[in-house]
């Protein structure tokens, strides 16, 4: 019984020597660095109304958009129009939906689906992941049809700079999107 004991207090020692020594430092604190947090824009910044139209020359389809901060903030998001098939649709950033994000120097509130216009933008941000969900509902008529968006942690991007924003979540509610012909 002796013999067990010292062999378990031996065992017990050198278990407490070793961990001693690989938990020896040069007696500097190892502090780690926090993760930057990374600035959030929250859905409720946009709350100045919101829209939808036809598609933005160079992507066929529709466009959604939301104005925030006393219309100098402007979000759009623009998608295919999934052939024609009704209901909700999930979509992945830079994969069926674009998404930007403009800062304009005066209050905008029609620069999304306007064809004239002089607004100056002072800052651009591109999405370059998140979700997306699109509602399409039926045709109206030619191709109008009402839409709705819902996004979810989506990163923007500074297209002219390093800065990065995320976006929570935003809905943007049911809107007549497409042309009226004439």
């Amino acid at each position: 019984m002796k013999y067990r004991r010292r062999t378990l207090q031996t065992g017990v020692s050198l278990l407490c020597l070793v961990s001693g020594l690989l938990a020896c430092s040069d007696g500097e604190p190892v502090v780690q660095e926090p993760e930057p947090e990374l600035p959030i824009l929250q859905g409720s910044e946009f709350d100045l109304g919101f829209g939808a139209c036809g598609g933005v020359e160079g992507f066929e389809g529709y466009q959604a958009y939301s104005y925030g901060r006393d219309d100098l903030l402007g979000l759009r998001v623009s998608f295919g129009s999934r052939d024609g098939e009704e209901g909700w649709h999930v979509l992945s950033v830079g994969q069926g939906a674009l998404i930007d994000l403009l800062v304009f120097e005066d209050p905008s509130p029609t620069y999304f689906c306007d064809d004239v216009g002089a607004e100056v933008v002072l800052e651009e941000w591109e999405a370059s992941q998140g979700t997306v969900q699109v509602w399409l509902g039926p045709f109206i008529e030619g191709d109008l049809r009402e839409v709705e968006v819902r996004l979810d942690r989506v990163l923007f991007e500074e297209v002219d700079g390093d800065g990065q924003q995320l976006l929570d979540h935003l809905t943007i509610g049911r809107s007549t999107a497409g042309w009226l012909p004439g």
